[in-house]
C-alpha cells in the first residue's frame, strides 16, 4: 500500500524504499567492516576488472586499512589488505594506471600512542587479477619525519606511472604542544607496479605551510596538483600546481578567495567534458570556528584563468565539498556534507550537479533517516564506475560518534527521481540487485 503526500512525492508501506526528492536514482549501501568494527570510506576508482575500487580505514586508532570491490551489478566484495608488521594504515586515495594495475596510496602509524599524528607514505599495487601486494614504504625527503599520500592519478609521461601527491613534515621547531607539526607538499612518481621513481618537494608561496589534497590529469597530458596553504592561525589559502608530461611544475597558481573570506582550502580535483579542471572545498569567514561555504574553481588548463563559483546550502548553513567527478551525462558531480543545523551537529550528505558553464543545476541532500542509528554522515569521495554510475563514499555516525562506511549511488540520470535503499543486515553479502528484488523494483 502506498501513500501519496501532498507534495506529489510517493511514500512505500514498506521499509524497503522511499521516494525523497525529485532528482535522479539514488541508492545506499552500508557495507560491513571486518569485525563489524568502524570504518570510513575516503577515496574510489575504477579498476581494470570493471569493478569500482573503494578504500579507507576502519577500527579504532592506528587504524586498519580497508577496500571493497562494488561490482556493476551492486555486489560488495571486502578485500584483504596486508599490512606486514607497520603498525595499521589507512587508504586515502586510488587511480587505474595505463598498464591495467591500481595504484592505492594512504599512510601508516609511526608509534600507537600518536598514531593519529605523526605517520608515513604507502602504497599497495592492486593487479588486473585483484591481488594486492604487501605494502611500499617510499622515503622521505632528508630532515622530515612524517608524511601520508591523500591523492593519486596517472602520469603524463605514460608507460604505467602514477603521481601520488600529499605532506611531508617534521617538528623540528614546535612552538606549541603537538600536534604543532610543519607541513609541505610532495609527490611521488610511481612505476606501474608501484615503486616510486622520483620524488618532488614543490616549493611554496612565501615558503608556507603546505599540504596537496587532490589530483587530476586532462587530455592534453596536463596535471593538476591542489591544496592549500599557510598557517591556520593567520589565514590559509587555496593552491595549485600545474605539471607538465615530464612531471616538471610548470606554473603554480593562487587563486582569489571569496570577499569576506579569512581562508580556503582546495579537497577535490576532476576535469570536466570539455578538459578544464573542477576543484572544490570550502572558504571560511570570521575567526576560528567561523562560518565555512562550498568553493568550487573552474580552472582553463590552456589559459589558467580561473572561475570562482560559490554555490548555494540548503538552509543557508555550512557546507564543504570534499570529492568530485565527472559524469557521463557531461555534468560534473560534487559531493560532501552540510550542517543543517548550523554548525556543528549534525552534518549531512549533500551533492551538487554542475554544468561545464559552472551553474548548479541540481542540489541534492539525500535523507539518513532509514539508516538505523544514523545521527549525521558525509560524503569524501566521487567516482565514475563501469556502467556510468556515479559512486560516492564516505561514512555516517552514530549518536555514540561511531562511524560506519557509507557507499551511495547514482544512476538513471533522467528518472528524476531519488530511491532510498534500506541497507540489510551486515552479516549478508550486500547486492544492489537483491536489494531492488526486495523492493519490488
Amino acid at each position: 500500500m502506498h501513500k501519496l503526500l501532498r507534495n506529489g512525492w510517493i511514500l512505500l508501506s514498506t521499509l524497503s524504499c522511499v521516494i525523497l526528492e525529485a532528482s535522479f536514482t539514488l541508492s545506499d549501501i552500508t557495507p560491513s567492516t571486518p569485525g563489524n568494527n568502524q570504518g570510513v570510506l575516503s577515496s574510489s576508482s575504477l579498476s581494470s576488472n570493471g569493478m569500482t575500487l573503494i578504500g579507507g580505514k576502519y577500527g579504532t586508532e592506528p587504524y586498519s586499512p580497508l577496500a571493497y570491490f562494488l561490482s556493476p551489478s551492486g555486489e560488495v566484495i571486502i578485500l584483504s589488505i596486508p599490512v606486514s608488521g607497520l603498525l595499521g594504515g589507512q587508504i586515502n586515495s586510488s587511480s587505474l594506471e595505463s598498464q591495467g594495475n591500481t595504484i592505492l596510496g594512504g599512510s601508516f602509524a609511526l608509534s600507537a600512542g600518536r598514531s593519529n599524528d605523526l605517520r608515513n607514505p604507502i602504497i599497495y599495487l592492486l593487479d588486473s587479477n585483484g591481488m594486492i601486494s604487501s605494502p611500499i614504504t617510499p622515503s622521505l625527503p632528508a630532515g622530515f619525519l612524517y608524511g601520508s599520500i591523500s591523492c593519486a592519478c596517472s602520469s603524463a609521461q605514460g608507460g604505467g606511472r602514477t603521481i601520488l601527491a600529499g605532506v611531508c613534515g617534521n617538528d623540528a621547531q614546535p612552538v606549541l604542544p603537538p600536534p604543532s607539526y610543519y607541513n609541505y607538499p610532495i609527490a611521488y612518481i610511481t612505476d606501474p607496479w608501484g615503486y616510486v621513481i622520483l620524488a618532488i618537494r614543490p616549493s611554496t608561496p612565501y615558503g608556507e605551510q603546505a599540504s596537496i589534497n587532490c589530483s587530476g590529469l586532462n587530455s592534453a597530458g596536463k596535471t593538476v596538483l591542489a591544496g592549500s596553504y599557510g598557517d591556520l592561525g593567520i589565514g590559509t589559502q587555496p593552491l595549485i600546481y600545474l605539471l607538465d608530461n615530464q612531471a616538471t611544475i610548470t606554473r603554480t597558481l593562487t587563486p582569489p578567495i571569496p570577499a569576506g573570506a579569512r581562508s580556503a582550502f582546495i579537497y577535490s580535483a576532476s576535469l570536466d567534458s570539455v578538459g578544464n579542471a573542477v576543484l572544490g572545498g570550502y572558504y571560511q569567514s570570521g575567526g576560528l570556528g567561523g562560518r565555512s561555504r562550498p568553493l568550487i574553481y573552474i580552472l582553463d588548463l590552456l589559459t589558467q584563468e580561473i572561475k570562482t563559483v560559490i554555490p548555494d546550502v540548503p538552509h543557508d548553513f555550512n557546507g564543504h565539498i570534499q570529492g568530485s567527478c565527472l559524469g557521463s551525462n557531461g555534468m560534473t558531480f560534487l559531493c560532501g556534507y552540510y550542517y543543517p543545523n548550523g554548525y556543528p551537529l549534525p552534518s549531512l550528505p549533500l551533492i551538487y550537479v554542475m554544468n561545464n558553464a559552472g551553474v548548479i543545476v541540481s542540489t541534492l541532500t539525500p535523507s539518513i533517516n532509514s539508516i538505523p542509528a544514523a545521527k549525521q554522515a558525509q560524503l569524501n569521495s566521487c567516482s565514475l564506475d563501469s556502467n556510468g554510475r556515479i559512486i560516492l563514499s564516505g561514512f555516517y555516525e552514530d549518536s555514540h560518534f561511531y562511524r560506519y562506511p557509507l557507499i551511495y549511488i547514482i544512476s538513471d540520470y533522467a528518472l528524476y527521481d531519488i530511491k532510498r535503499i534500506e541497507p540489510i543486515y551486515r552479516n549478508e553479502v550486500l547486492q544492489a540487485t537483491e536489494l531492488l528484488r526486495r523492493a519490488g523494483l
